[in-house]
């Protein structure tokens, strides 16, 4: 008797390689990674093209595995195309995403499988929301910082 897989399985089994995949190139870029200062400041990340591996945090490293290489990269290519960031505020964002976090607990709560399987898909959304608005908003922080230093070299104290 054969064994056959089906189409789920398979998709699930490219998805696997492609997690392991990425985890390598991740270990590779660590190991690859110059000491904090010998590398050049990174001033200019905004006009750099997205990496999974690129600005390296901790944040980014204690990502779980589909978030840092499925879901954030849709999220990048999600606000580079609508540029939802543009009619959103960082609070805005926070707001919707607090609204749609206790809906969705209200959803995980219920009996019906289908409202806990909706509860779901709104925490996803969420997620999907946050994930992205986060570049633009850190690329929005970053330039404020810039903005701080260059004003407290103008004017020093006194």
């Amino acid at each position: 008797m054969a064994v056959q897989l089906s189409t789920l399985t398979m998709i699930m089994i490219l998805v696997a390689i492609y997690l392991l995949w990425m985890d390598v190139a991740l270990y590779i870029n660590l190991q690859q990674l110059k000491p904090l200062y010998q590398r050049p400041p990174d001033a200019d990340l905004e006009n750099k093209p997205f990496s999974p591996f690129q600005p390296l945090t901790i944040k980014l490293l204690m990502h779980c595995p589909p978030l840092q290489y499925i879901g954030l990269p849709l999220a990048v290519w999600f606000e580079d195309t609508v540029h939802v960031s543009h009619y959103m505020t960082p609070n805005t964002v926070s707001f919707i995403g607090l609204g749609l976090g206790l809906i969705a607990a209200r959803f995980f709560m219920c009996e019906s499988y289908k409202l806990r399987l909706f509860g779901i898909v709104l925490y996803k959304l969420r997620d999907f929301m946050v994930s992205a608005c986060t570049k633009n908003f850190s690329m929005l922080t970053l330039k404020i910082k810039l903005f701080r230093m260059a004003s407290m070299e103008q004017w020093p104290e006194l």
